[in-house]
């Protein structure tokens, strides 16, 4: 039961004229926030287009990973299943983005006909709270259940490869006072 800091929230639909289009770039945008970079969403379009995103909802994970790298973000592309690439990467305080299948508003469907990045964030027994940048209403946070996602997943991921300042573990709690120790008090 793993959780790491609530992403920054955008929805995708604030891109203006690609906004159905550009879930893994959203997904990127809040991403690079968590490290401190901040960019525009129509930044970051125009600069997957660049990459060789088509502009069509068909962004690769090689333009993601190439989109994080650019921002001086180590990521990489796996495919593998979401059982195993969320509490790994979990594990390990990294940021990850996934690929579901999903209805034309982003609502993880099974079986469903459009490809959707999401950005799962955490591991609640069951529930996997996730910044979904489209969906109904766009760019919220939500929980769903872990066999819904398990059902519509692709095996398709993007890991960033570095801990999030605010993902960093807590410091230790100090080491306790010895018993029967004494303190002096300086005058």
């Amino acid at each position: 039961m793993t959780q790491l800091a609530a992403p920054a929230q955008i929805s995708q639909l604030s891109e203006g004229t690609l906004g159905w289009n550009v879930c893994g770039e959203a997904q990127c945008w809040s991403i690079l926030q968590a490290f401190g970079h901040p960019t525009g969403l129509v930044q970051l379009t125009q600069l997957a287009l660049s990459l060789g995103a088509l502009g069509n909802g068909e962004t690769s994970q090689y333009v993601l990973v190439a989109l994080l790298a650019h921002y001086g973000v180590p990521s990489h592309a796996a495919n593998l299943p979401l059982a195993q690439a969320i509490p790994q990467a979990l594990a390990r305080r990294h940021r990850l983005i996934v690929v579901v299948s999903s209805d034309p508003l982003g609502n993880p469907t099974p079986g469903g006909a459009v490809r959707h990045w999401l950005g799962p964030y955490g591991d609640s027994g069951g529930i996997y709270p996730t910044l979904n940048t489209l969906g109904q209403p766009p760019g919220l946070l939500r929980p769903y259940p872990q066999g819904l996602l398990q059902a519509c997943d692709r095996q398709i991921c993007v890991e960033v490869d570095a801990v999030a300042p605010a993902d960093q573990p807590p410091a230790p709690p100090p080491p306790p006072v010895p018993s029967g120790a004494v303190c002096e008090i300086l005058s």
